[in-house]
């Protein structure tokens, strides 16, 4: 964006094209796996956010295939789950049933040639939803999208076996990269959002109890509840400063090694010095070593 008119410009692209191959697939293979193991609000959150943020990313199509098929089994779901509220019921249904649609829209709209958009077309008969037919330009764009990847040969699938570096040969080599990311997707939100569908609230309004929890509070959002200031206030309803106290002085500092120290308390520290000395010479007297026929002489 800086410099639109670089030679390196179309480089740039290319290499922004495989960046975000490699970082879409990680996201596939989690949104896959969370698929797999019908942990649809964590696998909405993937899929979702992988088609949104990756358009170019060459398995959208299973990406979107998955997403709606996760919205259409949660309509069923709903649809056969009869001990809830009948209302509460119809409306979520009604939810489910147009992300499912506006998905699979998307798909046949996007990638119009692909297996996949053929599959959707189906879905959206069978849901009773028209089939929106895309432009010819979109098809174009799609083929020349399409035709733009190259697949690896023996020789590449034999070096890829060896190879450190991720396969990028698939990623496109037209269209505009991603270059501000959408926001994303979370699945504790979309936790978040069932559980109120589900007791009969608006998911689309705040949360109710985020306003009850901020009830009680003052205009600058304080809680009014804690210690308060202490006032005296007199017959005439004015208030006055509360007692105050000088602190008592502390008191004069003693020095009592001085106080006990005498001159008879020093005797004793010197006797004990010279008891020291005459036990540093008995220990000396003895360590003298015996030099001769005196070693012979036991005494």
């Amino acid at each position: 964006e800086q410099f639109p008119d670089s030679k390196l410009l179309p480089k740039a692209k290319q290499r922004l094209r495989d960046v975000q191959e490699v970082l879409a697939e990680r996201e596939y293979r989690i949104g896959r796996f969370y698929y797999m193991r019908e942990s649809y609000p964590a696998a909405i959150a993937r899929l979702k956010t992988l088609a949104d943020t990756y358009p170019l990313f060459s398995k959208s199509e299973d990406s979107l295939m998955m997403l709606g098929d996760i919205y259409e089994k949660q309509y069923i779901a709903n649809k056969n789950f009869t001990k809830m509220r009948a209302d509460i019921r119809e409306r979520m249904m009604s939810d489910w049933s147009r992300r499912a649609e506006e998905t699979y829209d998307r798909l046949v709209m996007r990638y119009p040639g692909s297996p996949q958009a053929e599959e959707a077309r189906k879905r959206l008969r069978a849901l009773g939803r028209t089939v929106p037919q895309p432009t010819p330009e979109q098809v174009a764009a799609y083929k020349a999208e399409e035709s733009s990847r190259s697949h690896l040969g023996m020789k590449g699938k034999a070096w890829k076996t060896i190879s450190k570096s991720p396969d990028v040969t698939i990623a496109a080599k037209t269209g505009e990269p991603t270059m501000i990311d959408p926001p994303q997707t979370s699945a504790p939100a979309i936790y978040k959002e069932i559980e109120r569908a589900a007791k009969g609230e608006d998911p689309s309004k705040p949360d109710e109890a985020k306003k009850e929890s901020t009830s009680g509070r003052g205009e600058k959002g304080n809680v009014e509840v804690g210690l308060q200031p202490v006032s005296n206030k007199d017959s005439s309803g004015v208030s006055e400063a509360p007692p105050t106290s000088t602190p008592k002085a502390a008191p004069d500092q003693v020095n009592q090694a001085s106080e006990d120290s005498s001159p008879t308390d020093a005797k004793p520290a010197s006797s004990s010095k010279d008891d020291s000395k005459d036990s540093k010479n008995e220990s000396s007297s003895k360590k003298k070593e015996k030099h001769g026929l005196r070693k012979l002489i036991p005494f």
